[in-house]
């Protein structure tokens, strides 16, 4: 987010070098968020073409040699491409066709997160999305009354707009991650309308900041600096107490998986989000998942519905290797668990998972290995693991 302002700031002022080095950065770092450039670079030069009557040719040629440059001295940059493709385009178009995947609330669009978490929304967005919507009114009052803005400043003004309004749209309507976008664009939005409208002076000796002014300034400052780290600190501790866990839960159920499996043996864990805890502590076995689900469906759209199924938690005896699934459907989950995913190990959270957790310790099939207050793990297949005895609490 912080290269996203650089790229802006550079392609409004004219910093060549500037726009290709965040350029660069963006593609190396994390090459998903490529069209955030695109996106910036292509509104500076559209807003320029309305504001100044001129073309902006250089600064299109510079962001694409940084970002070309910068996908290219990745370490496998076709790779990357691949991932981007699944990132990004396939999982627009399967969201566009209604594709139900496991996702967080944090993909879910504005919308909807106002209606679910209306509270949360608020206290997030209120204060921002006020502050954003008097700051386009003062730039488009300052329009309407001839302010007068040099070259560089009415670029940024009306591209940092612009772009705020489309992240705006694209949280509300696409996904509420859109809002890191909108925050940045926001902010350089308010503080342009600040710097360049509310506080411009006619003369030298009379510009922003007088001694004064800036220590008010830097008084303000540290003041909401100071907010800033207590709301953190307590929201911390508020919710870590409902939220969080301890990093060990797993760390007994990955040891003794690690002692007791041939090296790669496949684990299969209740849900993808399992994955770093169990990694973590075992990095011998191969685990199903650890990425979006997006990646998963691209993968095999079959083998994806049938893992659905299963971490949803309203399935436990048979799948569905389709989207619906019905007893009549269903195929039996232990055979799909050693026969398609050839699994060798089956990982649950026993609250989270309360029918799957009881199918399995009532079929002679599933073998216990470990248990603890938290975590149980069956041996699957015994032909693909080492020998091993039954441990921890049960």
């Amino acid at each position: 987010m912080g290269l996203a302002a650089l790229v802006l700031t550079s392609a409004a002022t004219g910093s060549l070098w500037g726009l290709g080095l965040a350029s660069f950065g963006i593609a190396f770092i994390h090459l998903s968020f490529l069209w955030v450039v695109v996106l910036i670079v292509g509104v500076v030069v559209l807003v320029r073409r309305v504001t100044e009557e001129q073309w902006a040719w250089r600064e299109p040629g510079i962001a694409s040699l940084g970002l070309l440059a910068g996908w290219l001295l990745r370490p496998n940059p076709i790779g990357a491409a691949k991932l981007v493709y699944v990132q990004i385009v396939q999982l627009a178009l399967e969201k566009q066709k209604g594709v139900e995947l496991l996702f967080g609330a944090d993909l879910l669009s504005g919308a909807r997160s106002l209606q679910q978490y209306p509270e949360t929304f608020m206290q997030h967005l209120g204060p921002a999305s006020i502050l954003w919507a008097a700051s386009a009114v003062v730039l488009l009052s300052a329009a309407m009354y001839g302010s007068k803005l040099v070259g560089c400043e009415r670029t940024l003004l009306w591209s940092s707009f612009v772009l705020s309004a489309i992240a705006f749209v694209m949280m509300m309507q696409v996904s509420i991650r859109a809002m890191d976008l909108w925050a940045v664009f926001a902010v350089l939005l308010a503080a342009g309308v600040y710097s360049f409208i509310l506080t411009r002076r006619e003369s030298v000796e009379d510009q922003f900041p007088t001694k004064g002014q800036a220590r008010a300034a830097m008084l303000i400052g540290a003041l909401l600096l100071a907010l800033m780290f207590w709301r953190g600190l307590t929201e911390y501790d508020s919710k870590m107490k409902n939220l969080g866990y301890s990093a060990y839960r797993f760390k007994g159920a990955a040891d003794w998986l690690a002692e007791n499996s041939a090296p790669g043996a496949i684990v299969f864990h209740a849900h993808w989000d399992l994955f770093p805890d169990l990694f973590f502590w075992n990095t011998k076995d191969y685990y199903i998942g650890g990425m979006d689900p997006i990646f998963q469906y691209a993968y095999s759209p079959s083998l994806y519905w049938k893992a659905h199924h299963l971490w949803s938690g309203q399935f436990s005896s048979y799948t569905c290797g389709t989207e619906a699934c019905l007893p009549q459907m269903g195929e039996d989950t232990y055979t799909v668990l050693t026969r398609d995913f050839k699994a060798s190990f089956l990982v649950l959270e026993k609250r989270r998972y309360p029918a799957l957790y009881a199918y399995a310790s009532s079929d002679p099939r599933f073998h216990l290995g470990f248990e603890d207050a938290d975590v149980i793990v069956f041996r699957l297949d015994s032909g693909r693991s080492l020998p091993g005895k039954a441990s921890g609490p049960t």
